[in-house]
């Protein structure tokens, strides 16, 4: 009840049994202060008990606004919406402070369509916006992912500060438009707006996610000059933008010059360990905590990556664990970086059981399984988890149709692939990329399909390139067609003259057919113009070590078990019935 608020003298104390007072006898600026005290100290409950028995002679659109941000900064959005709906109902008009904190309550939710919606009030009511209000609205649309709108409102900001700019060069930053951002950094320096620390780190990182060592140099001599170096958000940007224009000497250099250091320093260090492999990660982590600093999410997820890229399944299974025990089992980066790991190292079981377990999954949590389901060929999982996805409201992108076009190539799944292949452009309008073609292509052709191949390719929008024309190669090689094949090694060619592989495949489609003065001939113009034929190697992970094996290779000790093994599998194979397809092996000659 609202008897426990007293007051002595102008202050108001809360939970204290003094004289008791009831709401009304409280000043209008008395009631507010203790309405601001309750939300501070996240006591929301009192809060909102006190502003519900607010008079209405004192419900003005300070306390409304005082409500509104209380629950905005304990950050229960949907609770400051609801406030700010009842404001309008009550035909009180929000001042700047409201319409600010409504529209990061819309932020924090991602939902658009409530803060379009609080927009909408703005223009309606003929409300002329602050630079304040404007900035907060540019912010909303931005993390609601709405660049269109976010760039209207933008070019229609007539004093445009350093927080319009940076807001723009983030969003577009992390929409993974950094070229974008990158030119907007440009144009604000040429508008001759001040450059701040916030604004340094912001386009550095948008420098480096373009790979853009010019630009990232330019920028990092500019906030040496403005002194902004040795701000340690700076310093984690230009470690980040190093690391990524590869680097990494430079990266590392910078590391050990900063004076000080943070988790983020730490996490961007390791990041940029991750393409080195899982143990240069697993130093720097190492190395971390015996300076007092705990793994977070980030780092875990880090760490994962690092093992994926080697598909070092145990090391990855250890990070899990203990990821796991320091209570981040409901992290949804960690988690899609998981779904990537178990997938890549073959064990989809597992990746889809942390798929399943997930608590709650973003678009990459899709697509991650949906890769993992396409690369190993399980075409039926595959299409049911791309129906469930839909129906669950979620929109695909690019890579989700990457994904069930790739399944659908390695299980034959063709009908359902060519059917989600169109509605990329009519459903959803989204234009197939060269990938998208390739794949297609691909499933084409392993299924016999050359012609129905080749017509596609003549009639794609855009130039095919390598991988689109190196698909219908290794089709023609499979089904015996030399004609086809030779013009698609012809167009690979005329990009990659140098090209080895390109003409490998091309002399063994001539062997399969029978054509031997053109495989000769075919030998000898991979002799003049590309060489020899890169050995392949690939590498398997055993007693949590890392073992790559080269094509080829005899000087390593266990070779020659290697080779008794293959022996006795041949055999098995041979007593199994199995008889080699001897025109379409690889014909493999000494170039030497």
């Amino acid at each position: 009840m609202i008897s426990k608020y007293v007051s002595t003298s102008c202050n108001v104390l809360v939970g204290e049994s003094r004289t008791p007072a009831t709401i009304s006898s409280l000043l209008p600026c008395n009631a507010t202060s203790l309405l601001h005290s309750c939300f501070g100290q996240g006591r929301l409950g009192d809060g909102r008990e006190l502003f519900d028995e607010m008079p209405d002679s004192h419900r003005d659109v300070v306390s409304w606004t005082t409500t509104i941000t209380g629950y905005v900064s304990q950050k229960c959005y949907l609770d400051a919406v609801a406030v700010f709906r009842d404001m309008r109902r009550e035909g009180v008009r929000p001042n700047a402070f409201t319409l600010s904190s409504t529209l990061k309550a819309c932020s924090g939710l991602s939902y658009y369509w409530l803060g379009s919606s609080v927009h909408a009030c703005m223009l309606k009511d003929g409300w002329d916006a602050s630079s304040y209000v404007e900035n907060a609205l540019l912010d909303m649309y931005v993390k609601c992912n709405c660049m269109h709108d976010a760039w209207s409102v933008f070019n229609g900001i007539h004093m445009k500060t350093a927080v319009s700019w940076t807001t723009m060069i983030a969003g577009y930053s992390r929409k993974g438009r950094g070229e974008v951002a990158v030119q907007i950094f440009r144009r604000m320096l040429l508008e001759g707006v001040e450059l701040n620390h916030f604004g340094c780190s912001i386009a550095l990182r948008a420098s480096g996610s373009i790979e853009s060592l010019a630009c990232g140099e330019q920028i990092h001599g500019a906030a040496i000059k403005l002194g902004y170096d040795r701000n340690i958000a700076v310093g984690n940007a230009t470690i980040d933008m190093y690391a990524h224009c590869s680097r990494f000497l430079e990266s590392r250099k910078l590391f050990d010059e900063m004076p000080q250091r943070d988790l983020i320093t730490w996490n961007t260090m390791i990041s940029a360990y991750e393409k080195f492999g899982f143990l240069d990660c697993l130093h720097v982590c190492i190395e971390m905590e015996k300076q007092g600093l705990r793994p977070n999410c980030f780092t875990f997820t880090s760490l994962v990556t690092a093992c994926s890229n080697l598909t070092a399944l145990a090391c990855g299974q250890q990070v899990h664990g203990r990821a796991m025990k320091s209570g981040f089992s409901e992290d949804v980066p960690l988690a899609n970086a998981l779904i990537d790991l178990y997938a890549k190292s073959g064990d989809v079981y597992n990746s889809r059981r942390v798929f399943d377990e997930a608590s709650s999954r973003d678009l990459f949590t899709w697509t991650s399984m949906l890769m993992g389901y396409g690369k190993h060929g399980y075409g039926n999982e595959a299409i049911e988890l791309f129906n469930l996805m839909i129906s669950n409201g979620v929109r695909p992108d690019h890579v989700a149709f990457l994904g069930i076009l790739c399944a659908c190539s390695h299980s034959g799944h063709i009908d359902y692939g060519l059917s989600q292949f169109r509605s990329m452009s009519i459903n959803y309008s989204l234009q197939p990329k060269l990938e998208h073609y390739a794949c297609v292509v691909d499933m084409l052709g392993r299924a016999g399909n050359l012609e129905e191949a080749f017509k596609l390719i003549n009639s794609m929008p855009l130039p095919a390139d390598e991988s689109v024309w190196g698909a219908l190669l290794a089709a023609c090689r499979v089904h015996s067609n030399p004609s086809l094949g030779r013009v698609a090694a012809q167009k690979i060619l005329s990009l990659r003259p140098a090209h080895s592989g390109t003409y490998t495949l091309l002399s063994n489609i001539h062997a399969g057919a029978g054509e031997w003065s053109e495989f000769a001939r075919t030998r000898k113009l991979m002799k003049e113009n590309a060489g020899r034929k890169e050995p392949g190697r690939s590498w398997i992970e055993v007693n949590n070590q890392v073992q790559v094996f080269v094509m080829g290779d005899t000087a390593t000790p266990q070779m020659s078990l290697v080779y008794e093994e293959l022996k006795a599998l041949y055999q098995l194979m041979k007593e199994a019935g199995y008889v080699p397809h001897l025109d379409t092996s690889l014909h493999i000659v000494d170039d030497g």
